[in-house]
């Protein structure tokens, strides 16, 4: 978490379930990330993890990739 400029890659393609306890890991730890000027990926997301970050309003404050 020291900012060296590569982004933190969460790799979730062996995630089939996740709840709101899931949720708020990920988005502390995206904040810890942030205040250290460092990025957060979210990568290999299946369409009902997606489905989740969106019901709860989280899709614009992570970074997506496939």
């Amino acid at each position: 978490l020291n900012g060296v400029g590569r982004p933190v890659v969460v790799d979730l393609a062996d995630v089939s379930f996740m709840d709101s306890s899931g949720l708020r890991v990920l988005v502390v730890a995206r904040n810890a990330l942030d205040e250290r000027g460092a990025e957060m990926v979210i990568a290999d997301i299946n369409d009902q993890l997606r489905r989740l970050f969106e019901i709860s309003g989280l899709t614009s404050a992570f970074t997506f990739e496939p």
